[in-house]
């Protein structure tokens, strides 16, 4: 059984080694002069391991639930994967040849919690790998050291991801202190049979701690600061990678865990859709910069993803979202051809 375990997470096993080594590697000649000749070297090799890993995934055969399923491998989670590493592919080609190495290796590891995040199946593996990517993020939302912008970015990233984090804890106590379990599965055998209050109010700060990730309405407000404060193509992974692990999870609770408890949680996700499309139109009638008229781009886009879950069309949603991540990808495409950093 530890055998078939290792054998189904092998393109994510190779993965993380990949990243340990790279890590490795920066480590020991990044004190060395020249520093700037590790920058195209890493970041090559960030591409090449993606891409292997993302030929992996498309050639693995082998599913099925590991560490006593904690996670879950099928064709659904293998395409989420493949959806996030090219994602990243993007992100890394996108970056300019003048920014540090440790870039390049923060968004692989981000990837890493992605896949784990879109394949969990249980409340600890799930915030365990959305942490992994959370503070990925933070950093690459500061890593331009010299601006004052980029520090107050990572700043406010980091201080209200902490709270939402907190949120996300809080509702996994509540429903674990409702249902006696930690698993997805678990819960939604036991939403059919009793909701107690516990039960209800978990799930609603659940969905409070995601919204924040999603950058979705009334918890939208440091999405303009991080995206004008970080680097272009770092603004340009932050609008296309993450959105992607935090939906598929979300439709994962709402189709399974969830469903049966669809009166408490719809009008919760209407309301954030329909305050999501209307924040990021009106708000974006009054910018000036670009990346945070993108912000607002981004927030109404998710406005309108929420609202195909929300209404259970769950294929409308993400066929909506595979239309925004090509928009993305040509958008900064063209923007970082320019010049624009």
């Amino acid at each position: 059984m530890f055998i078939n375990d290792w054998k189904v997470v092998g393109p994510e096993l190779f993965l993380g080694i990949a990243v340990q080594l790279l890590v490795v590697l920066g480590v020991w000649y990044g004190s060395r002069p020249p520093y700037s000749v590790l920058v195209r070297p890493i970041k090559a090799l960030s591409m090449l391991t993606a891409g292997l890993t993302l030929w992996l995934i498309l050639r693995g055969d082998i599913y099925g639930g590991v560490w006593n399923e904690s996670f879950s491998l099928n064709e659904s989670s293998r395409l989420i994967h493949a959806w996030i590493l090219i994602g990243c592919l993007v992100s890394l080609a996108l970056a300019n040849n003048k920014t540090v190495y440790e870039n390049s290796l923060f968004i692989l590891f981000s990837a890493l919690g992605m896949i784990g995040l879109a394949a969990s199946q249980d409340f600890l593996a799930f915030y365990l790998t959305l942490e992994l990517q959370s503070f990925c993020f933070y950093i690459l939302a500061a890593t331009r050291r010299t601006s004052q912008y980029s520090t107050e970015s990572g700043l406010k990233y980091f201080i209200l991801g902490a709270i939402a984090s907190g949120f996300l804890l809080f509702g996994g106590s509540l429903l674990y202190g409702a249902t006696g379990s930690l698993c997805f599965s678990d819960w939604m055998l036991l939403s059919t049979v009793q909701q107690p209050m516990f039960f209800v109010l978990g799930m609603v700060f659940l969905f409070v701690g995601l919204l924040f990730k999603l950058s979705a309405f009334p918890f939208h407000v440091w999405t303009p600061d991080v995206y004008e404060g970080a680097p272009t193509f770092v603004t340009a992974f932050f609008a296309l990678v993450p959105k992607i692990g935090v939906l598929a999870l979300l439709f994962k609770l709402l189709s399974t865990s969830f469903y049966s408890s669809i009166e408490q949680w719809q009008p919760l996700l209407v309301t954030a859709a329909v305050g999501s499309m209307l924040i990021g139109a009106l708000g974006a009638l009054g910018q000036q910069r670009l990346k945070r008229l993108f912000a607002y781009s981004t927030i109404a886009h998710v406005g309108f993803i929420l609202l195909g879950l929300a209404t259970c069309t769950w294929d409308v949603s993400f066929f909506y979202l595979t239309l925004y991540f090509v928009m993305t990808i040509a958008t900064f495409s063209f923007l970082l051809s320019f010049g624009y950093r």
